[in-house]
């Protein structure tokens, strides 16, 4: 008695001490594992353990052993085996049920035998309580224990003696009979006991077996899906996936409330957003990287690249010899060839930018100026030049090009409105990736970063797209002209250009500051690295220039900026309101060449025919101006020009890429 007071006793005290799971999170905190247990299992523990300490106390300081004292002590003892109802905390083990859930779906037959385990185990479980509790009530000097002669058998012949009348309670008959007003209250309790048991276990047995039957269906259904998702991907890509995200896709609580769903609908909808991304992932992300814009974005912007993958692709399956565009179709889908063999064919094609193995090894030639995923992108792009089986050439029409897995077609149609020039066919069973330029916008303008990366990327490609001989099939531009980290430092210092022939009204040092402002602009654009579109600079006499053009709106006038500063440098303020007010405007900005004094923005050239023929409006503006109001300093930047600029005064021109420190500048010329 006293052992198995303590043991419940130091159980009470061990709950206070036991952390608990609370939404994934694991709890250690003294007083919140106190609360917890002080509003659940603590009463009924004390309700158990209460009468046994009772007694043991009562019988300690027990003076005498008067008839009335007895009675009290035996009422006790009754009373002391409402300790054994602490045995119902053994509910707990329940929450085992989702472990044998789980380990269902991984081994074969487990979920059968749990079906027959279980009940078994339960009422082994409950007939060594009821032992253990009969062996106690008999332990009298008038109880079954003296009646049988055990009293002095061993421990293991007292304990089959009193399993053997548990489990003969259920079925069958015992030798052991009731012999006190104890023993015959507990017999009946456990013949009420055993009727509500063999009920249980009768409906237990029933409700397992239907489970299990539906249980195997479900698993055979959701495999069946799985098994059908790897195979189509292995049949897409000619590669798998990984088991895990199979099991994580299956394991999931939300089939246990979608089964019809599952049977019903396709498979994707039906799964959590971030699993499919993941799958998509593994799907396509190997063969989109090959590209060095979407191999950026895999590194640099991973959000954007799995909501590319996941929301902007789709997949084409495409049939032996099936014709996927034709010249002049109109086309608005970049197409990635997955897995099979394409032959595209083009009327005619002069050099230019088309993907060929040269113009690879001439971009991976720029070592120095990629690195990272761009340069095993580029790689991987060389890689798809070996050469194809001989049956797979055999099926190729002559002078058309073969493509295969991790090649692109139609890139151009993400950049502008564009045409497909040639005829693009399947050699085999293929599959496509195939993203809408539409949708990919979409997606992209939700990414601010990765939205300024493609920017600068779709005006180097649009260069490409109007060189001639412009094809379906295009080399990306090298990295260096487009990613910011790979664009190279503006490291040499040279001379202001033209500074010998500088007119009197024109400064060297307005000059040299208007040029370094200028560089760092094209450089590395506006505010926040947003790129510029282009702009103009011209410093020349504020009173000349007045009869050689015109500003609409002029937000400099009558405000004194200066671009030169106290100490003869740039002056930071109006570098700052030049970057936001400026440069974000179409037209030029005139500068005085004196005073450095920026005296209009958005403003127009009147007469630009001195500026000839070639080139854009911009470009004939500035070489016209550099002729007028005596002669004006003019510096040009296009919205490609990633630091070089173009320098016009009178009728010369040259371009300029490098740095430029201020000098003192004495005599003011």
């Amino acid at each position: 008695g006293v052992s198995i007071s303590i043991f419940w006793l130091t159980d009470v005290l061990v709950n206070f001490r036991t952390g608990f799971f609370s939404a994934g999170k694991l709890i250690m905190k003294p007083s919140q594992i106190a609360w917890r247990y002080l509003k659940g299992w603590f009463a009924f523990d004390v309700f158990c353990i209460l009468p046994g300490w009772t007694y043991l106390i009562l019988q300690a300081f027990s003076v005498g052993q008067d008839s009335g004292q007895i009675v009290i002590l035996q009422n006790i003892r009754m009373v002391r085996m409402v300790r054994y109802l602490a045995v119902l905390r053994l509910v707990r083990l329940t929450r085992f049920s989702r472990v044998f859930d789980r380990l269902s779906w991984k081994i074969v037959g487990f979920s059968t035998v749990v079906m027959w385990v279980t009940p078994l185990m339960w009422v082994l479980l409950v007939a060594h309580v009821l032992a253990c509790m009969w062996y106690n009530i008999g332990d009298d000097d008038a109880g079954w224990v003296q009646a049988q002669g055990i009293q002095t058998e061993a421990l293991t012949t007292k304990y089959l003696s009193s399993i053997h009348w548990s489990m003969s309670q259920l079925q069958g008959s015992s030798n052991v009979f009731p012999h006190t007003f104890d023993e015959y209250g507990f017999a009946i309790f456990v013949q009420v006991m055993a009727l509500i048991m063999s009920c249980f276990f009768v409906s237990s047995v029933v409700t397992r077996v239907l489970t299990n039957s539906r249980l195997q269906q479900r698993k055979a259904d959701c495999w069946a899906l799985a098994t059908h998702l790897s195979s189509t991907s292995q049949e897409l890509t000619g590669s798998t996936i990984p088991f895990e995200l199979i099991e994580a896709a299956f394991e999931g609580e939300f089939f246990e409330h979608r089964e019809e769903q599952v049977r019903q609908a396709d498979l994707l909808p039906l799964l959590p957003r971030q699993l499919v991304r993941n799958l998509m992932t593994e799907m396509r992300s190997s063969t989109v990287r090959c590209h060095p814009l979407f191999a950026l974005a895999s590194g640099k912007f991973p959000n954007c690249f799995l909501d590319l993958l996941s929301d902007g692709f789709h997949n084409q399956i495409v049939a032996e010899n099936e014709v996927v565009f034709r010249r002049g179709d109109a086309c608005d889908e970049m197409r990635f060839i997955a897995k099979g063999y394409f032959e595209y064919k083009q009327p005619e094609v002069s050099g230019g930018s088309q993907l060929s193995l040269t113009s690879v090894e001439e971009e991976q030639a720029e070592g120095s100026r990629s690195s990272g995923a761009l340069t095993e992108a580029l790689k991987s792009t060389t890689s798809i030049f070996s050469a194809a089986k001989p049956d797979i050439q055999a099926k190729v029409t002559a002078g058309a090009s073969l493509l295969r897995k991790k090649q692109w077609i139609s890139e151009a149609a993400l950049w502008t409105v564009w045409e497909n020039q040639g005829k693009l066919k399947a050699v085999t069973p293929s599959t496509l990736f195939v993203i809408n330029a539409e949708a990919f916008q979409k997606l992209v303008f939700c990414y601010r970063g990765f939205q300024w990366v493609s920017t600068m990327y779709a005006r180097q490609f649009i260069l490409q797209v109007n060189e001639p001989g412009a094809s379906d099939i295009m080399m990306p531009p090298a990295s260096f002209k487009w990613d910011p980290d790979h664009i190279p430092e503006l490291e040499t210092v040279q001379e202001l250009p033209f500074e010998t022939q500088l007119p009197a009204h024109v400064a060297a040092r307005v000059c040299r500051a208007c040029v370094i402002l200028a560089s760092d602009i094209a450089a590395n654009g506006l505010d926040e690295r947003r790129p510029h579109h282009g702009f103009t600079i011209i410093v020349g006499s504020s009173e000349a220039l007045k009869g050689c053009g015109r500003s609409d709106f002029n937000p400099f006038q009558g405000n004194n900026v200066s671009v030169l500063g106290a100490d003869g440098g740039l002056e930071d303020h109006a570098v700052d309101l030049l970057r936001r007010n400026a440069f974000h405007a179409d037209g030029a900005i005139v500068v005085d060449g004196i005073s450095g004094r920026v005296m209009a923005a958005g403003w127009f050239v009147s007469d630009i025919s001195l500026g000839g023929t070639q080139g854009g409006a911009r470009s004939r503006s500035a070489r016209a101006v550099a002729q007028q109001a005596g002669g004006c300093f003019v510096i040009k930047a296009s919205e490609d020009s990633r630091g070089t600029l173009h320098l016009h005064l009178h009728q010369d021109s040259v371009k300029f890429k490098g740095q430029l420190t201020m000098q003192a500048d004495d005599n003011g010329a």
